[in-house]
């Protein structure tokens, strides 16, 4: 995206590759599943393993990194360890990198935590809800993820300047609905479920505005290891809080083998506040780094 396109068309081009990420793990998971069901485990991650390889080929065969007759855009030279080093070094001492790192930091970990792993058991056993409706919650946080993706990134194609106040209300929401779910007496009621589903959802396009921050803040030779940098964010925040959640409930009592009480995942789920908090203050720490450098940014 930064070498073919415009940089005000990073935004609305992030969104996009999510999306087409999203409908391929979507039109992978029926076949996945019934190769589940029919070979077994090892024979079908042997079989996704080969199809990806098998694509890895050919994206490194039909695919160009750069445009090509433009001495401008030429590759460039293959770094030594030591070269690596020091670009890295050069792009974590940018605040725009530091910025990216700590947006995704604190918008990534939310639809993770609740998609990937915690969301079914607590929507199943913390709030009452049925099977069925569990997945149809969860359903929802995903089709609020591609909506709201494309949505965003052709909103801040016209408006650049809204990316971090778009992100204060994203966040105030989020924590606000968590908040309410949290100390509402008993189970919460199904319309609120499904406001912060919403919510949580767009979290996911929210974190790739941290792509943006990188890429202004970097040459384009260095534009990789940005983006490298910035993606460490999420999936930190992801594990520390998938764990903490997890000590948490191991620290209550639990009903059975892998079975919490409502009060168990309504202690547990505090644990995001902590790097809500954290993410936050790096947030606004590295804006005002910004700044200082760049008055007016």
């Amino acid at each position: 995206v930064a070498a073919w396109f415009p940089l005000a068309r990073g935004s609305l081009l992030t969104q996009f590759t999510g999306l087409v990420g999203q409908i391929g793990a979507m039109l992978a998971a029926l076949p996945m599943a019934h190769a589940l069901a029919r070979y077994g485990w090892e024979a079908s991650y042997l079989g996704a393993a080969a199809v990806g390889v098998l694509a890895g080929a050919v994206m490194h065969r039909v695919v160009t990194d750069r445009p090509v007759g433009n001495a401008d855009d030429a590759p460039p030279a293959p770094m030594r360890l030591r070269e690596v080093g020091a670009s890295l070094r050069a792009c974590w001492q940018q605040p725009l990198t530091r910025l990216g790192v700590a947006v995704h930091f604190t918008f990534l970990f939310c639809p993770n935590t609740v998609a990937l792993l915690w969301g079914y058991p607590w929507l199943v056993d913390g709030q009452g809800c049925s099977p069925a409706l569990a997945a149809i919650l969860l359903t929802l946080l995903t089709g609020s993820s591609m909506v709201s993706g494309p949505l965003l990134g052709g909103l801040i194609t016209l408006r650049p300047h809204w990316r971090l106040p778009f992100l204060g209300w994203l966040l105030a929401a989020v924590v606000g609905l968590w908040t309410v779910v949290l100390l509402w007496p008993g189970a919460a009621p199904r319309w609120l479920l499904v406001l912060l589903m919403l919510a949580v959802g767009t979290c996911g396009p929210g974190s790739a505005l941290s792509f943006d921050f990188a890429r202004l803040g970097n040459p384009l030779a260095r534009i990789g290891i940005a983006l490298g940098l910035v993606n460490v964010g999420g999936f930190v925040s992801t594990v520390l809080v998938v764990l903490g959640i997890g000590f948490v409930l191991d620290a209550s009592t639990p009903l059975a083998p892998g079975r919490y009480s409502p009060q168990a995942f309504r202690l547990a789920l505090l644990v995001p506040y902590l790097a809500w908090a954290v993410g936050g203050w790096q947030v606004l720490r590295c804006r005002r780094q910004c700044r200082l450098e760049a008055p007016g940014r």
